[in-house]
């Protein structure tokens, strides 16, 4: 195999750090904190002892092997097997921030938190879970909802603006990334990827309205805000956090329909919560409701909007057929862009290509707001 620039770098690093060891608790305890306080002390000593010992060996380049040697043997195989596409992608990219943040997220696919932690490390990301839940909840478990991880919700008041507030009912898992983090603006160096005062902003995956009510803030008394859910138990919870910020909501609309690739299908989905996905109409899982389908481009010919400056896009996996629904908006308006790109292992390839397709004038850049390859962003803008 000829190395490249990417591939060359990653197996250098997966070398070097397999007895690399960064502590902190497993990332995939999004309720840690929320536990009883025996447990949380329980938990906490003993990932203290663990540290410890951990340090020690690492120091001594002999550490406990924290992922399965079967199972990154065949990440990295996939990984190789898509290698030319992530070779493009990597050269696309805008800036060294971004370079270093794709070989971070490909190292933790094979090695783990433990060993390859991106910019945000598992225990940087539970002190901010520690400080939404101690310091801006101002009411536990408010809403039960059908999302299997993320249950129930709490009321946070968040501060924005100096002395600026947001109520919503949430989990804070959304509350640090979409807040604290702000996973979708990418600021590095004299790179701004982000929502400006007075922009047009769609906002495609809903939910519970967090994501809305952080775009309405940046664009400001003039901007304006599309919010795009169909769950109707996340239309609830959003309805609700909108009436909880009257000034916010009247820059907010919310549309009822799923964007997709064409108009007029109609796709069935299960309520979720944050993992609500629309079921491809060859898939013969079991669904419950149905949701009637536009494009993205009819969507803003039928309300006659007239330029969008900023899209963010978080659709379970559904990512590439709403661009493949936006092609006249993206090659024509040119919005900057905010793309989930890790519900699939060719996101990092096949999104980046979406893109450059309908406009190869975009600059694309990509970072990461959480310790696990989960709320990895891949940012485009025009130079």
């Amino acid at each position: 195999m000829n190395q490249t620039p990417l591939t060359s770098q990653l197996l250098a690093e997966i070398m070097r750090d397999v007895h690399r060891y960064v502590p902190g608790l497993e990332q995939h305890l999004p309720t840690a904190v929320d536990r009883p306080l025996v447990r949380r002390v329980g938990i906490r000593g003993r990932e203290r002892a663990r540290d410890i010992v951990e340090r020690v060996a690492s120091r001594a380049r002999f550490s406990h092997r924290h992922f399965d040697p079967h199972v990154s043997a065949a990440r990295l195989r996939r990984i190789l097997e898509l290698s030319d596409g992530l070779e493009a992608t990597f050269a696309a990219l805008g800036d060294e921030d971004s370079r270093r943040a794709m070989l971070d997220v490909l190292k933790l696919r094979i090695l783990g938190p433990h060993h390859a932690p991106l910019r945000i490390t598992p225990d940087g990301y539970r002190q901010r879970q520690t400080y939404a839940d101690r310091q801006l909840r101002a009411q536990r478990a408010t809403f039960e909802v059908s999302d299997p991880y993320f249950s129930p919700l709490s009321l946070y008041r968040v501060p924005v603006d100096g002395d600026g507030v947001v109520s919503l009912h949430s989990h804070s898992v959304d509350v640090v990334s979409v807040f604290l983090l702000e996973q979708y603006s990418y600021r590095h160096g004299a790179h701004n990827v982000a929502a400006q005062p007075g922009d047009v902003v769609l906002d495609v995956g809903g939910c519970w309205g967090d994501t809305a009510l952080y775009f309405a803030r940046l664009v400001g008394p003039k901007g304006k805000v599309f919010t795009f859910e169909f769950d109707p138990e996340n239309l609830e919870i959003l309805r609700t956090n909108l009436a909880l910020n009257p000034e916010l909501a009247g820059r907010i609309e919310v549309v009822e329909h799923a964007l997709w690739s064409r108009t007029g299908d109609a796709l069935e989905f299960v309520p979720l919560g944050r993992m609500t996905a629309v079921r491809r109409p060859d898939d013969r899982a079991a669904a419950s409701l149905r949701v009637d389908t536009v494009t993205l481009d009819d969507f803003l010919e039928q309300k006659q909007v007239e330029r969008v400056d900023f899209i963010k896009m978080d659709v379970e996996g559904a990512e590439l057929d709403v661009i493949a629904g936006a092609q006249e908006t993206i090659s024509r308006m040119a919005p900057k862009l905010g793309i989930a790109a890790y519900h699939r292992d060719d996101d990092l390839v096949r999104i980046p290509e979406a893109i450059g397709a309908a406009n190869p004038g975009y600059r694309v850049y990509l970072d990461s707001f959480s310790p696990a390859e989960d709320e990895t962003i891949l940012f485009a803008a025009r130079p």
